[in-house]
């Protein structure tokens, strides 16, 4: 249950992106279920989604379906090792991510929380060039859901 304390905090907080909540939760239809199942936090998915909007104005649809396909695609690879979709394995991932001194794993070889992984990256993006964020964003989220990667983090 979302406490109304929560409620209050996340309306004030959207105010300040140009989102609505009715935007926030019609992306959360769309990615909700994803996000829950990877353990990634309502408050952190509700201001990437937020973020999102605010810098691309794309749909909530548009933006949820993005984001679980982003979560999809790491689903798949904490799963199977690599992602069904196009091929892209863990190991290209964490390749990736170590090109900017992030880590996909832990010291005992499990996937770290991928908000953590997201926030980490979203702190150095700002300092890479346009290279380094166009390899990230493609190898972590996807071709298709590059862009929506790139906003978010940055």
């Amino acid at each position: 249950m979302v406490s109304n304390e929560f409620i209050i905090h996340e309306s004030n907080r959207l105010d300040a992106t140009a989102t609505g909540a009715d935007e926030i939760g019609r992306a959360y239809q769309k990615v909700g279920g994803s996000a829950s199942a990877i353990g990634l936090e309502f408050e952190k998915l509700g201001s990437w989604i937020a973020v999102v909007s605010s810098k691309t104005r794309e749909s909530a649809e548009s933006i949820g379906t993005s984001f679980k396909s982003i979560l999809a695609r790491i689903q798949n690879m904490k799963a199977y090792g690599f992602d069904q979709e196009d091929g892209t394995k863990v190991n290209q991932v964490a390749a990736a991510l170590a090109t900017v001194n992030v880590a996909l794993m832990d010291s005992q070889g499990q996937f770290r929380n991928v908000g953590t992984i997201f926030d980490e990256v979203g702190a150095k993006w700002e300092n890479l060039d346009s290279r380094q964020k166009a390899y990230l964003a493609t190898t972590i989220a996807g071709k298709m859901s590059a862009p929506y990667h790139g906003n978010m983090v940055a």
